[in-house]
This record gives C-alpha cells, structure tokens and sequence, in this order.
C-alpha cells in the first residue's frame, strides 16, 4: 500500500530534508538521488517529486513574501469576489500565507501598544505568552483574510494601491510589498482623483 503524502510541505522542512539527503548521501555513500528517495519515504512521501510538488505552493508564497504582494483586509471590507476566491488577480491562501508570516506578525502583535491599558504598555509586558498567543489567534484568524496579488512584482506600491481601490472602498489593514510590510490602516478611502471619501475612525 502506498503511503499518503501530505498536502503542504514548509521551505523550511524542504531545505531540512534536503540536508538530510546529504548526511545520507554522505554517510551510506549511495547517489544524491537515492539519498532523495530514502528522505521522502521517511516523512510519508512515495517519492521526492512528491515532496516538491508539496512544497510549490509555500514557494509561491514565499516569493511574493520577498518580491511580491502580499494583501490583509478586514473581512467585513473585502468584496465578495476576493473573498470567494473568484477573481483572477487574487490567490487566497489562509492558512498558507498566515503560516508564511505568523512569525513576523506575532512579533509586532506583541510589541504593540494596548489601546486599553492606562499606562501605555506594550502587550508582551502584560500578558502572558499563552494570553498573547490566544489574543493573537483569535485576532487573526477570526477578522482578517489573507491574500496573494498576481503579477506584482514590476507595480509600483502606489499603482499596487490604486489597483486594490477595485475591490474594496476602504485600503487593506497591511500590506507586505517587495519585502517590506507597511501598516494602510489609516490610508483615507479615495477616488481614483485622489479625492478623500471617508477616513477610518
């Protein structure tokens, strides 16, 4: 019987059985293909093309992370189209792309301020990391939706801006563009003039 393979592989798990692939190669002294094979079957794959077939989709991911666009709205501001997944300049990817910068993410949850603390404290210094990491969760899986933008990688941020005016009044909460991740919050919702149409509260 053959082995069920899984669905989704990290490039962080990808580059690590690749280096097990090595330490095999080295070590039983069998071809690099071989050493592949031996890797797959050991995490539950029947083959190494598998694995990389497993692994495209993060690929995909992780090169509009650094090079492309990747785009957060508000759930109750997004249209339907994007958030059905029915228009064509947009790939959701919830689980894939929270995945791809979860870290980032927790870390600026964590180092921003509580609205609701009289004191002004950072969350991290007051609640506990099960508390912060229950808030932050809740946060995101339940308000945000997460998308990829096709064909990016040559707009300019503005051009990026004025393209997602299409599919929603108001701008993304944030946006990572080229690398770089950058808070629209408190953009203004505007014409394609330029023109103020309403600003969040």
């Amino acid at each position: 019987m053959k082995n069920k393979p899984r669905i989704v592989v990290p490039s962080k798990d990808f580059r690590f059985f690749k280096s097990e692939a090595k330490r095999i190669k080295k070590e039983s002294h069998v071809p690099h293909y071989q050493a592949l094979e031996i890797v797959a079957k050991t995490h539950g794959f029947n083959n190494w093309r598998e694995v990389s077939i497993a692994n495209k989709p993060y690929n995909i991911i992780e090169n509009a992370y650094k090079n492309g666009c990747l785009v957060v709205f508000d759930i109750k501001e997004a249209s339907e189209s994007i958030l059905w997944g029915i228009d064509d300049d947009f790939i959701k990817h919830e689980e894939l792309i929270f995945d791809v910068v979860e870290k980032e993410l927790y870390q600026r949850f964590s180092d921003s301020t509580d609205e609701d603390d009289d004191q002004g404290r950072v969350m991290k210094d007051i609640y506990t990391e099960v508390e912060l990491q229950e808030q932050f969760q809740e946060l995101y899986h339940y308000n945000y939706s997460f998308f990829l933008i096709k064909n990016s990688e040559n707009m300019s941020l503005e051009k990026l801006l004025v393209r997602l005016k299409e599919y929603s009044f108001w701008p993304p909460q944030f946006l990572w563009f080229k690398g770089k991740f950058t808070s629209t919050y408190y953009l203004p919702a505007t014409d394609n003039d330029g023109k103020t149409l309403g600003i969040r509260m």
